[in-house]
């Protein structure tokens, strides 16, 4: 249980990061796009962190099924950046608007997702 918390903050706080912060976020995008190897560090954090959640959080009912797909898709999307690196070259075009939006999107759902699970779990 102490993922589905640990997630459900981390959701949160980030959810709100990128709705208050979005254009520091679309310059840090810009600066990931320009030059793919400034994402090896995020990499190597985000793939621990998503093997962990299949590991140890491999669970498949009600509303822990989030936590373990967010798992899977973190592990995924970091094995498959880390291997073919010169596919972030594809979203290199986007503009700063087209970013921005994405960010605000990713922060409604963001924020969204972790009030839920922060009342599911911690509350």
């Amino acid at each position: 249980m102490i993922i589905e918390k640990v997630a459900a903050v981390f959701f949160l706080i980030v959810g709100l990061s990128y709705l208050l912060n979005a254009r520091v976020w679309v310059r840090f995008a810009k600066s990931l796009l320009s030059e793919p190897q400034r994402m090896l560090p995020v990499l190597w954090v985000t793939l621990p962190i998503g093997l962990i959640i299949i590991f140890v959080h491999n669970i498949w009912t009600g509303w822990s099924i989030i936590v373990t797909l967010i798992g899977w898709v973190l592990t995924i999307k970091s094995a498959f950046y880390l291997l073919f690196p010169q596919i972030v070259k594809v979203f290199s075009g986007l503009s700063d608007e087209a970013l921005r939006r994405n960010f605000l999107g990713g922060g409604v759902f963001m924020t969204v997702l972790g009030a839920l699970l922060v009342f599911r779990y911690v509350m």
